[in-house]
């Protein structure tokens, strides 16, 4: 029993890996916490989604080159540090909206720290 439980554990975990769905959550309740994958990084703020959509794009100005933004979608796209960059913005009320920032370089290679770079500057801007 115990070595087939061990099996069955790695073989989630190795096919989560491979497959780049691995989850990492941090901090506690959707209130605190964000996810982070692989190449991108998702939270929830208690702000309304055209504030956080106008704090995204011009964060992404500053940082780098804006090369598609779609007002309607609240959705952005641009290069940062050779990394085309993604950033998305859900709105889940009137005064919440999920932010999430995706990064890949020009392979298609996951670029969290350039995410992470994008996503300080728009969480610095929105306190």
């Amino acid at each position: 029993m115990t070595r087939r439980w061990f099996r069955g554990v790695l073989l989630v975990v190795l096919a989560g890996h491979l497959t780049g769905c691995a989850w990492l959550l941090v901090g506690a309740g959707a209130a605190g916490g964000y996810a982070i994958s692989r190449d991108s990084i998702t939270n929830r703020f208690e702000q309304p989604p055209d504030v956080i959509y106008d704090v995204s794009r011009d964060v992404l100005h500053e940082l780098g080159f804006v090369m598609a933004a779609d007002d309607s979608r609240h959705r952005l796209q641009g290069t940062v540090e050779g990394a085309r960059v993604t950033i998305t913005i859900t709105p889940v009320s009137a005064q919440m909206a999920e932010l999430k920032v995706r990064a890949r370089n020009r392979f298609l290679m996951p670029r969290i720290t350039t995410a992470h770079t994008v996503y300080n500057a728009i969480i610095n801007r929105l306190k």
